[in-house]
């Protein structure tokens, strides 16, 4: 929140970001999802019909990295193997 394109490539970058991030210069996305700070997980998940079901939303530290994708491949309902 709050980021030019330019500062979430060089975070991209340094960290080797595989998922998507996106730039929210003027805040918006973060407050239509209602994001009142960073970090900020949300999880989504494409519906069929072309819109998105947010099945995770958490502000602050995600804790362990592995612990946190297992929870999020279970709550999404994805298959692990993909």
């Amino acid at each position: 929140m709050g980021n030019t394109p330019f500062e979430v490539n060089l975070f991209r970058d340094k960290y080797s970001i595989l998922f998507p991030l996106f730039p929210d210069q003027d805040m918006t996305i973060g407050k239509d999802l209602g994001v009142r700070g960073t970090p900020t997980f949300i999880g989504l998940k494409a519906n069929s019909d072309g819109t998105y079901r947010m099945f995770y939303f958490k502000s602050g530290n995600l804790g362990a990295v592995p612990e946190f994708l297992e929870k999020m491949l279970a709550l999404s309902g994805l298959d692990k193997e993909i």
